[in-house]
């Protein structure tokens, strides 16, 4: 084992006994840092967030639930690895024309990565609605929805059910199960050989039909659709010579579509769809599922996955992954082309303050002192990200004299300066408001690299 990782583990065991300060009186765990001990770049913020606190780890669900797939399968969080394509929505809803934000929070489909997971054990709530049952943490952020159709996130402990209201979950799908029997392998080769994708280039939605001659083909493929109730609309007629080709359409919008490329599984059609979503992606529409009852669940085994769409699919509802900081910190990670043997992160002080204040002056220099300082030393990374406003000043010490956007996005020596995710949060910033903050950082990591 690296001595390195040996001195870092030894440091852990010191912070975790730690009482120098007042924060050891309410914190729940200590949050030494995470990430690798041979890092080129160490993000070091401000405090452990009030879950961080409580479990070191992310939000969480039930790890049974199943994920959205990009092949159209669903697949058990448990079972989820880094690397894998599922289907997810949009984290925020497009803006109109004029630049305003759309009220009903117009999202669209996209083909995501997973990029990071976490397993651990945690209290859960139990969620159920009319249109199914969802397992997980308190504080793990669900798609909403309200009575005018305005979609918010929101914590499962915001989520209310009583006499006069009951809340509002996003729901998209029931979860389905790929088909083995003869007549859907019948069914796939078929669709394959004669499906189509049709694309409405203008509203980014698309269907699935099939061209046959009138006949005891067409009928037969008709029959075993309605088997499985899939509702079909003739969408033309015409003549040819002696034959009359129709053109049927499975009906039901994007849900059935989907639900008919993950039952029979075409993989022509899978393909061509994939294709269609990366280039023309289409609208998500949802069902609004009332909260029935809300309780307690217990502690159980979760799973938090960290996606490129902030978003993923568990049994049919829209969730988020992470907490929205630390999501924005992932991001940036990910558009700084960082590997896991790239990064670690850390917080200039290692307990959660209480009511979510600033560490006051006196923790934040104990806790360096003590703790931060010696594990830069060990990790010895070449650049230091300073994230927020009270991790630069600790690092910038007397040149910082003004509020963080005047050094932010610039490398101060060693330190490189950016705002905390919070100030992105509260201003409901999208991702081109913070990308101009790590263009320089991006050059300085490409260039070091070659």
């Amino acid at each position: 084992m690296d001595s390195r990782l040996l001195e870092l583990r030894r440091l852990h065991v010191g912070i975790e006994k730690c009482k120098q300060c007042v924060l050891h009186k309410n914190r729940i765990n200590v949050v030494s840092g995470t990430g690798h001990f041979d890092p080129r770049v160490v993000f070091v913020g401000e405090a452990p967030g009030s879950e961080e606190d409580k479990t070191g780890f992310p939000f969480c669900l039930h790890k049974n639930h199943k994920v959205l797939m990009a092949d159209f399968s669903w697949k058990d969080l448990s079972d989820i690895k880094i690397g894998d394509k599922i289907i997810a929505p949009d984290e925020f809803g497009q803006t109109l024309n004029n630049g305003s934000a759309s009220n009903k929070g117009l999202r669209r489909w996209r083909i995501a990565a997973v990029t990071n997971k976490t397993n651990s054990v945690k209290f859960c709530k139990k969620i159920e609605t009319n249109r199914g049952i969802l397992i997980a943490t308190p504080d793990h952020r669900i798609l909403s929805c309200n009575s005018s159709k305005k979609k918010q996130w929101l914590k499962i402990n915001q989520l209310v059910c009583g006499e006069q209201h009951k809340s509002g979950i996003s729901h998209v799908f029931y979860p389905w199960r790929k088909r083995f029997d003869f007549e859907s392998g019948w069914v796939s080769g078929f669709f394959d050989g004669e499906g189509t994708v049709m694309s409405k280039k203008s509203k980014g939605n698309f269907g699935i039909s099939y061209s046959q001659n009138i006949g005891i083909v067409s009928e037969y493929c008709k029959k075993i659709l309605k088997k499985y109730n899939y509702k079909l609309g003739l969408y033309s007629k015409s003549k040819y010579k002696r034959s009359i080709c129709e053109v049927i359409k499975i009906n039901g919008g994007i849900q059935e579509t989907f639900r008919f490329l993950g039952e029979f599984n075409p993989i022509r059609l899978v393909k061509n769809v994939i294709n269609c979503i990366t280039t023309n992606p289409p609208s998500v529409y949802s069902y609004k599922a009332e909260v029935i009852s809300i309780t307690d669940y217990g502690k159980t085994d979760v799973v938090d996955i960290t996606t490129t769409t902030g978003t993923f699919v568990a049994d049919g509802f829209i969730v988020h992954n992470c907490g929205e900081s630390g999501l924005i910190l992932h991001r940036w990670i990910d558009e700084l082309r960082l590997l896991d043997t790239d990064f670690a992160i850390l917080n200039i002080v290692k307990c959660h303050p209480p009511n979510n204040r600033d560490p006051m002056d006196e923790e934040i220099t104990t806790c360096t002192e003590l703790w931060l300082e010696k594990q830069l030393k060990i990790l010895n990374p070449e650049i230091i990200v300073s994230v927020g406003r009270l991790a630069s000043a600790y690092f910038l010490g007397k040149e910082f004299k003004s509020g963080i956007l005047t050094y932010a996005g610039r490398f101060h020596g060693k330190t490189y300066c950016l705002p905390h995710p919070a100030y992105f949060l509260r201003r409901g910033s999208k991702q081109n408001e913070w990308e101009p903050y790590l263009i320089k950082l991006k050059e300085k990591l490409l260039w070091t690299k070659n």
